[in-house]
């Protein structure tokens, strides 16, 4: 792991952090100031087009400013992080993802009780007692988090535990068609870096933590991608076959992205 940088994740017993790199204090800010800036001009757009609607009835135009004031700042990351993988597009700029404490995508409750706390976070206190919360926590969360049970990650870091292990997962023997059955694809950058970061420091932890942690991880990535564990292999050897899946899939993703080759 480098140097200086904070994780959130699962830590086993012996210590072994399968890891993202939190999402620090200056990278959320600036996903903020995005996301302030999308609002700002979708509200501009919105109170020009309700000024001349309502021209005759200058109450009824300050009402539903305030309306759609409130329906911005509360349904824009509310809606976004929940359809989009825990992204706003201040976050997807900055390369930032909001995760569960277990590690799997956010859902609407968690996404509304974030929003919802931005009331004490963000607007009574002017963005204060989010830093105040932020800095004063191990994992970085500012009050929302906290209610939610979530992080803000470093999606780019994710990406980057996948690529610091250059090792390949082989199909495991025999087992080619459980592989072939999976479909990956609602699984994102950072819950296959967490499967990849297990398998690679399997040999750091013990056969009892190494068995527990597997069968958690195998329970919640099967709920993640609509495909049941199968009896008869055990947790660890499943999750071997996922990431072969992956692999398999990211490999023909690339080499579709490719030119073709030139005419001779």
């Amino acid at each position: 792991m480098q140097s200086g940088v904070v994780t959130s994740g699962i830590v086993t017993p012996e210590g072994v952090t399968l890891d993202f790199e939190r999402a620090g204090i200056a990278s959320r800010l600036l996903a903020r100031l995005v996301d302030v800036l999308i609002l700002v001009a979708a509200f501009y757009l919105a109170a020009i087009l309700l000024v001349i609607v309502t021209m005759s009835a200058p109450t009824l135009s300050i009402v539903l400013m305030a309306v759609v004031a409130f329906g911005l700042a509360f349904l824009y990351p509310m809606i976004l992080e929940t359809t989009w993988r825990g992204r706003t597009v201040g976050k997807y700029a900055v390369g930032l993802r909001v995760i569960t404490v277990e590690g799997g995508p956010v859902r609407f409750r968690h996404s509304a009780i974030r929003s919802m706390l931005q009331i004490i976070d963000i607007f009574a206190t002017l963005g204060g007692a989010a830093v105040v919360a932020a800095m004063a926590s191990p994992e970085g969360q500012r009050l929302g988090d906290m209610a939610a049970g979530t992080y803000v990650v470093r999606e780019r870091r994710a990406r980057a535990v996948m690529a610091e292990h250059e090792v390949i997962i082989p199909t495991p023997w025999g087992l080619q068609s459980i592989v072939d059955s999976i479909d990956p694809s609602s699984l994102d950058v950072s819950q296959a870096a967490l499967i990849r970061s297990f398998l690679v420091r399997v040999p750091e932890m013990s056969d009892g933590s190494r068995a527990a942690l597997a069968a958690d991880l195998a329970a919640r990535v099967s709920a993640v991608i609509g495909s049941n564990l199968p009896d008869t292999v055990y947790p660890e050897t499943w999750l071997a076959c996922v990431a072969a899946r992956i692999q398999q899939h990211d490999d023909s993703a690339r080499r579709s992205s490719l030119p073709p080759p030139p005419r001779r």
